[in-house]
């Protein structure tokens, strides 16, 4: 009986280090198949909002990245849309890392030119000389690359969903932006 209580507990040892894993990672850096980035502290977690520790993770062969979104029915998020693949997640970070205009929904290219100014007391803007309404044009600042990630029992990274920082402003409290 002593035997088999041992190896019960070596086995629970054992499998409690290898098991995969569901956590949110602000990722700050993309180094081929290697992510860097801070893995967050759970609600009620030691650390608490905001404050994690670093976390270096290997993306596994076949890794599905997607845009997140909440799916209030499941209480977390889901994936959105097709594969963006490394290079999708590789853009986001730029975005996030760089901030992110838009105007009536689409990003500003680097051959357009936007104008913002104040006419008569009211904020005004032009896109390419063309008057634009200024609730039409938004503007995210830097902020991390918000992810969740699921690695497998080796600890490689299996899916990726890009849930703030990398898409420009989303629809946040009140409809006006702050995340996706």
């Amino acid at each position: 009986m002593k035997t088999f209580v041992c190896a019960v507990v070596a086995t629970l040892c054992v499998v409690g280090f290898v098991m995969a894993e569901d956590f949110t990672l602000q990722i700050t850096k993309i180094d081929g198949d290697s992510v860097t980035g801070t893995k967050l502290a759970a609600k009620g977690g030691k650390g608490g909002k905001g404050k994690g520790e670093e976390y270096t993770g290997k993306l596994a062969k076949g890794v599905g990245i997607y845009k997140g979104k909440f799916d209030i029915d499941s209480k977390g998020f889901v994936k959105e849309g097709d594969d963006l693949g490394i290079a999708g997640l590789k853009a986001a970070l730029k975005t996030s890392e760089n901030g992110n205009i838009t105007v009536d929904g689409k990003g500003l290219t680097s051959t357009d030119t936007l104008e913002l100014c104040v006419k008569d007391g009211k904020p005004c803007a032009k896109l390419n000389g063309k008057d634009v309404d200024m609730d039409k044009v938004k503007i995210a600042g830097k902020a991390p690359l918000t992810t969740r990630v699921t690695t497998d029992d080796s600890g490689g990274i299996t899916t990726v969903l890009i849930t703030t920082g990398g898409f420009g402003g989303g629809k946040g409290k009140g409809g006006k932006g702050g995340g996706n």
